[in-house]
C-alpha cells in the first residue's frame, strides 16, 4: 500500500482475520514445519495482505483495545472520516461576472497598464462588489485560463490562452 494511506474498517477487519488465521496455524503443534514458518505472524500477515508491518501492528493494537471493551465476536474498527470538497464561494462566479473580469483585464491592456491581482481586485470591487481576496482573484484567473507569462525584460504579465484569443477573433470577424 502507499505511504501513509488511510485504511478503512473493512480492510482492517480482513487484516485482523488473516492475522488470527496465521496465529492459529502457528499455535498448531501437529504440523511443526508450518508452525515454525508462521511464528512471526505479523510479518507474514504484512506480506500476505500487502501492507506494512506498522499497519498490521496498528490494526492488532486497535483490535486489542476493542477486545478489552466489549465481546470478542463484535470487533468494530473505525474508518477514517470522509473528506468533502468544499465549494469555494468567492471563486465561483457566474458567466456574466466572469465576462466582466475578462473585460476588466482587457481594459487594463487597452489603457497601457499591466494588470496585477491587486489592481484586478480593486476593479472587481468597484464593478461587481466582489467581497473576495487576492487569492480568490488568482483562482478566478486560473479558471478563466489566464496565466502569468514571463516577458523578455523579466516582468510577468497576464495572458490568456492563445487558442481562446484566436477563437474570440474569429467570432468577432464572423459577426461583423
Amino acid at each position: 500500500m502507499a505511504f501513509n494511506q488511510d485504511i478503512h474498517s473493512q480492510t482492517k477487519k480482513v487484516i485482523f482475520h488473516v492475522y488470527n488465521y496465521f496465529k492459529t496455524i502457528a499455535a498448531d503443534k501437529s504440523k511443526p514445519e508450518l508452525s515454525n514458518f508462521f511464528q512471526q505472524t505479523r510479518d507474514v500477515t504484512a506480506k500476505a495482505c500487502g501492507v506494512s508491518l506498522a499497519c498490521v501492528k496498528k490494526v492488532c493494537s486497535e483490535a486489542k483495545k476493542e477486545l478489552e471493551v466489549g465481546p470478542s465476536n463484535k470487533i468494530a474498527f473505525k474508518s477514517p472520516r470522509k473528506s468533502y470538497k468544499r465549494v469555494k464561494v468567492m471563486s465561483s462566479l457566474d458567466d456574466f461576472d466572469n465576462e466582466v473580469v475578462r473585460r476588466t483585464i482587457h481594459s487594463f491592456y487597452d489603457k497601457g497598464e499591466f494588470p496585477t491581482t491587486a489592481k484586478i481586485l480593486v476593479a472587481m470591487q468597484e464593478k461587481i462588489n466582489y467581497p473576495g481576496s487576492k487569492t480568490s482573484v488568482k483562482r478566478i484567473l486560473h479558471n478563466l485560463n489566464f496565466k502569468y507569462k514571463k516577458c523578455n525584460d523579466g516582468r510577468k504579465f497576464l495572458m490568456e490562452r492563445n487558442d481562446i484569443v484566436a477563437y474570440r477573433k474569429n467570432v468577432r470577424i464572423e459577426t461583423e
